[in-house]
C-alpha cells in the first residue's frame, strides 16, 4: 500500500494510514482544496472483503461524505481487469493501475460489471446535447440503434445504462464524448445508487451495550444527528449532520490505551476530516479535558449521569 500512499501524496492528497489489521480501510485520503475524500482498502482475494467491511465502508459515506474504493490485485475469481469496475455489496473494486490512471485524469469510460453483464455509463446531458446538435430526433436515434424510442428517452434521463455492444453503436453514431468518464465523482454516484441509510438508526441502536455510548447515541439523536455504530474501524460510534462542521467520532477507552496506534489514527483522522474526536474515558480518576481543537476526553460516569455534557460538546464543535 506504500506505493499507493506515495502516489496519492504526489497528487496533492493528505493521507492517514491505518496500520492495524482487521479494519475496513487501509488509507484515508483528502484533497484539501475540493474536500475530495477517498477511503481505500487493498485486498488480494475477494473473500477478504467481508460483509462487515463493506457495511462499515457504506456508513463512512454518510459520516465523512467519502468515496470508498477497494483495490484488488491478481484477483482470479472473479478476474479483475484494468479499466473495469467490479463491486462487492455496493462497494467498487478496481485495479491499482486503474486507480492511478483515474487520479491522473485519464479519459477512461466508466465501464462496470453488474448483474447480467458489463455496462457503460452514459452522461445523459451530453447525450441529449449531442443528439440535438446533430439534428436527430429520439426516433432517429432509436432507429439507427435498433432500440425503442422509449429506450433512448431513458438513456437521456439517466435511467438506463448500456451494454458494451450498444455503447459501440452509440459511439459510432454520436461520438465517445457522451460517455461518463471514470472519476472519484462518477464512482461516488455509482455507490450512492446502491446504498441506503434507511433503517440504520434502529438497527444501530440495538447493537449498543455500553451505557455511556447509548447516552451519547440518544442525545445526538435528539439533536438531529445520524448515528452509526462501526465494527471494523478504530472508532466505535460516529455522528453527523452532513456538514463538515458537524462530524463527531467516538470511542470508549482506558487512559493507558490513549497512545495506542489505533487511537493515534483517530487523532489524525479527526484532524484530516475536520471532525471532533471524543474519547469516553472509563477510568474513575479521569477528568473532562480538551487536548486540542479536535480531541476531547470525557469521563464515562459524567456522560451517563448528565446528557448536557454531550450537548456542550456539540456546541463546542459548531462554534
Amino acid at each position: 500500500m506504500s506505493d499507493v500512499v506515495r502516489f496519492l501524496s504526489s497528487k496533492g492528497y493528505k493521507v492517514v494510514e491505518n496500520q492495524g489489521s482487521g479494519y475496513c480501510f487501509d488509507v484515508f485520503a483528502v484533497l484539501p482544496d475540493v474536500e475530495n475524500m477517498i477511503v481505500l482498502k487493498k485486498i488480494e482475494s475477494v473473500d477478504e472483503l467481508k460483509k462487515g467491511f463493506t457495511e462499515d465502508l457504506k456508513k463512512m459515506v454518510y459520516v465523512f461524505n467519502v468515496t470508498p474504493l477497494v483495490i484488488g490485485e491478481d484477483l482470479d475469481n472473479p478476474k479483475l481487469e484494468n479499466g473495469i469496475v467490479m463491486s462487492k455489496n455496493g462497494i467498487p473494486l478496481i485495479t491499482e493501475e486503474t486507480f492511478k490512471e483515474m487520479l491522473k485524469g485519464e479519459k477512461i469510460p466508466l465501464v462496470f460489471m453488474s448483474k447480467g453483464g458489463i455496462y457503460v455509463k452514459i452522461n445523459p446531458e451530453k447525450l441529449k446535447k449531442k443528439r440535438e446538435e446533430l439534428g436527430l430526433s429520439l426516433g432517429d436515434v432509436a432507429y439507427k440503434l435498433g432500440v425503442s424510442r422509449r429506450m433512448v428517452f431513458d438513456y437521456e434521463r439517466g435511467k438506463t445504462d448500456v451494454t458494451v455492444s450498444m455503447a459501440l453503436k452509440i459511439e459510432k453514431l454520436l461520438g465517445e464524448d457522451i460517455f461518463e468518464c471514470l472519476s472519484v465523482e462518477s464512482l461516488r454516484t455509482l455507490i450512492e445508487k446502491n446504498i441506503s441509510n434507511k433503517g440504520f438508526e434502529d438497527r444501530e441502536k440495538k447493537n449498543i451495550r455500553d451505557k455511556a455510548l447509548l447516552k451519547v447515541f440518544d442525545t445526538f439523536e435528539k439533536l438531529g444527528f445520524l448515528n452509526f455504530i462501526f465494527k471494523k474501524t478504530p472508532f466505535k460510534l460516529a455522528s453527523t449532520k452532513h456538514t463538515k462542521r458537524d462530524r463527531i467520532i467516538i470511542k470508549k477507552i482506558s487512559l493507558k490505551d490513549l497512545d495506542k496506534d489505533e487511537n493515534r489514527v483517530i487523532f489524525l483522522l479527526a484532524n484530516l476530516t475536520k471532525s471532533k474526536a471524543v474519547f469516553i474515558v472509563a477510568d474513575k480518576e479521569s477528568t473532562f479535558e480538551i487536548l486540542n481543537d479536535n480531541v476531547i476526553l470525557i469521563p464515562s460516569d459524567r456522560i451517563e449521569k448528565n446528557e448536557s455534557i454531550v450537548k456542550e460538546l456539540v456546541s463546542r464543535k459548531q462554534n
